[in-house]
């Protein structure tokens, strides 16, 4: 890895055919000059202390740039793969072991999004010391108050229509009517490659569920059937838990701390922001266990 001398500036926005490149990252200003011809800066975000670049050669090379704006001097660069989409080339699998909810929800509060995670008691009841991450498949359901004329129509469409990767979104107000969700789904959402299940509600068959490694998390347990009970209503909406909108296709996350949905729009730029934070906590954490103060280690990074 090679050190490169990166300082701030204040220029504008612009890449030039010699090499340099200057930008302004969430209103700092940073200048890097490359020893290669026409980079062009793709992407930069800043997670404090970290300034995460991507920068592209003429040749097609890929190149991370990560630096302590708090001590402005000096930077790293290191290759890089082309991403791809925007998990950045990390796979689902990849992401769930690099990430945890909290510090995606913090990644989401440095981008102004700060009511993504329902202040609920939704826990872990099958596996407790998992990490669910993937896309919503949204259900909404309601109570009934009459004999049900189609039982479990939607909900087994819903189910079938499972992708690998999706987690069942089962917005039920909270109702504890019934166990919504059992081993027979469960069954099914797996042969579909569903990696999970949040239920705002209750859910049954848990000792079942827990001997096929499927997590779900819910608002607790209830025996009896949804059959006349309970039913969805419609698939693949935007739904609400505690006032938390679940989008079809969404990144969600969850673990023992909570839930939390990450919205499209902005899932690149948290995904890189969280990523990065991980590597912080990790410098901060080993500084810590090396001696230094965790006043003296704020100071310096700015992380906590």
């Amino acid at each position: 890895m090679t050190n490169k001398s990166v300082r701030f500036v204040k220029e504008s926005d612009n890449a030039d055919a010699h090499g340099e490149a200057y930008g302004k990252i969430f209103g700092i200003d940073f200048q890097a000059r490359q020893r290669w011809q026409c980079a062009l800066v793709r992407l930069a975000i800043v997670t404090r202390p970290f300034c995460y670049v991507e920068v592209l050669g003429c040749h097609g090379q890929q190149y991370q740039l990560d630096f302590l704006y708090n001590q402005y001097e000096y930077g790293q660069y290191s290759s890089y793969d082309q991403p791809g989409q925007s998990d950045m080339n990390h796979t689902m699998a990849e992401l769930r072991t690099q990430l945890y909810s909290a510090v995606v929800a913090d990644a989401l509060d440095q981008l102004g999004f700060r009511n993504q995670s329902p202040r609920v008691g939704l826990s872990p009841l099958t596996i407790t010391n998992s990490v669910l991450l993937g896309r919503c498949k949204t259900t909404l359901w309601a109570d009934m108050a009459h004999v049900d004329p189609q039982p479990y129509e939607l909900e087994l469409k819903a189910v079938d229509e499972c992708q690998p990767d999706d987690i069942f979104i089962a917005a039920a107000n909270g109702s504890m009517r019934s166990g919504i969700w059992g081993e027979l789904l469960t069954t099914a959402a797996l042969n579909r490659g569903c990696v999970g299940a949040i239920v705002d509600g209750a859910i049954r068959d848990v000792n079942v569920i827990s001997s096929m490694s499927f997590p779900v998390w819910a608002r607790g347990t209830c025996v009896y059937d949804s059959l006349n009970r309970q039913r969805v209503i419609d698939i693949d909406v935007e739904v609400q838990i505690e006032g938390v909108c679940f989008a079809p296709g969404n990144l969600v996350i969850a673990d023992r701390d909570g839930i939390v949905v990450v919205p499209q729009s902005v899932e690149e730029e948290t995904l890189r922001l969280a990523l990065a934070k991980v590597q912080g906590e990790n410098i901060v954490r080993d500084a810590i266990r090396n001696g230094m103060k965790a006043t003296d280690a704020f100071q310096k990074y700015g992380i906590l």
